[in-house]
């Protein structure tokens, strides 16, 4: 039907169809399923949360005699039980919502005018009096600009729904703008070796954790046992075997945790650590002191679930989606205890790669950016070109040998306790892909760590400390896991050391078992405009 107030033609259609309790392919997901009530089914941002009285009975709730001759492992079990069972007696459930089809969502009013303007339309066609034509057009435009001012007040509800949520739910208030947003890329549908289409979300899934476990670096030698590899023979100052913490560290962790992040396999809620930390901080103390002192990590915690997010290049490509892995709140916040201990032993030792400006305090882009432009300018000053080669590894943080890693943090001294939960955090981890609400199988991670994990950035760093180590000549820096190499060159000599330089590096990525992506390489060259563009310049006779 044509509009008064638009350019555009309006269509209207009725239709009937059934919900299904699914996702878009109408596959049952793990949300549709019926199962006990937990975390999920609990709003814990509701304001009938009674925050007091649930931080008061975990706040009194006997922790020693439940834990009381348990495991780490069951400790956590109970844990997690006794948080459960004790916020379902003052955490409003979920309301799950209801969609009939006898009932619209379109407000009443809204609705009126809408049956208001279909009559005037078809009075339109009928009519051929002028006068009454008039009279029409005048009421449809009264209709429209009713309905506008509908739209408008709508939408400011929801606005001020959004607003208000911010400091108690922040995540509803970042989904109100989003909805709105023109890029919204979903996963799939794929295209499988028979170039056929995949759009059922389990097979996409299964897809994307064949796809993750495809990049695995193969392990060079068996992995021996921890207490092979981690003793507590060594004593003094330059061994880190133990750490000393309490329930302020476990605190000041959970301080750093978001509220409104997302939660792990274990479905346990940051906001719950976050509103009751007083009370908590004693029993996570307790199962996290015995999970250091017998150096074994719950299982259920070394479990992850993967997200996929796309990266850019086609959609249908699984290579194309970077593994996001959620892991529990309960380990990340010890992870953040682990890391400041590990890091004030490194820094204060000068352990740290002084060419790592990635995943260091004090230590960013800007930092890494001005020590290269100061090392380019000293070598044009000294009348030198300037070769500058950009390296990128490929699928660095799931390549990350397991062997590799913890004989180096043996290296710089860290042993005991510590080096035993490191060794439990690296190995033996599962991950499933979860695409759409359906979940893969389980697979086994052979190599690397974890994306989204605190501890894992800092044990890549540990890997790579020696990258430069037979580096002779060259200046190398790194930003994470992209690595360049900086050389003046002013003689034949300066570009075979360079080369050897680069072999060298490529000597220990091979030893270390990572992977270079040569396509990735860039070559930039710094000097004199004429030598540049002379193809007899024997700086651009290097070999990469």
């Amino acid at each position: 039907m044509d509009t008064v107030l638009s350019d555009h033609v309006i269509i209207e259609c009725l239709t009937t169809f059934s919900i299904l309790n699914g996702n878009r392919n109408g596959e049952l997901s793990e949300s549709g399923k019926e199962s006990e009530v937990g975390f999920d089914s609990l709003n814990f941002f509701s304001e009938d949360t009674d925050w007091v009285g649930l931080e008061n009975e975990l706040k009194h709730h006997n922790w020693k005699l439940e834990f009381r001759s348990c495991s780490a492992e069951l400790m956590l079990e109970k844990f997690v039980e006794v948080c459960k069972s004790i916020s379902i007696k003052y955490v409003p459930v979920r309301k799950k919502k209801k969609i009939s089809q006898n009932k619209s969502l379109i407000p009443r009013d809204r609705k009126n005018l809408l049956r208001k303007r279909r009559r005037i339309t078809a009075q339109l066609k009928k009519t051929s009096s002028d006068t009454r034509r008039k009279k029409l057009k005048s009421e449809s435009v009264n209709v429209e600009k009713e309905l506008i001012k509908s739209y408008q007040q709508s939408q400011k509800d929801c606005e001020n729904k959004a607003v208000n949520a911010i400091k108690r739910n922040s995540k509803y208030f970042f989904s109100y703008p989003k909805k709105f947003s023109t890029a919204k890329i979903g996963i799939g549908p794929f295209i499988d070796a028979t170039e056929n289409l995949v759009t059922s979300s389990i097979e996409m899934a299964e897809m994307l954790a064949e796809q993750y476990s495809s990049v695995y670096s193969t392990p060079g030698e068996p992995l021996p046992k921890a207490n092979e590899l981690f003793s507590d023979d060594h004593t003094g100052n330059k061994w880190l075997h133990n750490i000393t913490f309490d329930e302020e560290d476990i605190v000041e962790a959970i301080d750093q945790i978001s509220s409104s992040a997302a939660a792990g396999p274990d479905r346990f809620p940051a906001i719950l650590l976050k509103m009751c930390k007083l009370s908590l901080s004693k029993p996570l103390f307790i199962i996290w002191r015995s999970s250091l002192d017998c150096g074994e990590i719950p299982q259920r915690l070394k479990t992850a679930t993967v997200v996929p997010i796309h990266k850019g290049g086609s959609c249908g490509t699984p290579e194309n989606y970077r593994p996001v892995a959620l892991t529990s709140h309960l380990i990340k916040l010890f992870e953040r205890v682990m890391k400041k201990y590990i890091i004030a032993y490194l820094e204060e030792n000068n352990l740290f790669n002084p060419g790592q400006h990635g995943f260091r305090q004090g230590r960013s882009c800007l930092s890494q950016l001005i020590a290269h432009f100061d090392n380019i300018s000293r070598l044009l000053e000294d009348g030198k070109n300037v070769d500058v080669l950009y390296l990128d590894f490929a699928k660095a943080f799931d390549k990350v040998d397991f062997l590799a890693t913890l004989r180096k943090l043996h290296q710089m001294g860290i042993s005991g306790k510590v080096g035993k939960w490191i060794y439990s955090f690296l190995t033996n981890r599962t991950q499933s892909v979860i695409v759409n609400g359906l979940t893969s199988t389980c697979a086994e991670v052979k190599s690397g760590v974890p994306q989204g994990s605190v501890i894992g950035p800092l044990l890549f760093l540990v890997l790579i400390s020696d990258i430069d180590q037979k580096v002779a000549t060259t200046f190398l820096s790194s930003f994470a896991d992209d690595t360049r190499v900086t050389k003046g060159i002013s003689t034949e000599e300066d570009v075979e050391a360079l080369q050897c330089d680069l072999q060298a590096i490529y000597d220990w990525a091979e030893e270390n078992r990572m992977v270079f992506n040569n396509h990735k390489f860039e070559c930039l060259r710094y000097g004199k405009t004429m030598n540049s563009k002379n193809p007899q310049a024997i700086n651009l006779h290097l070999v990469i």
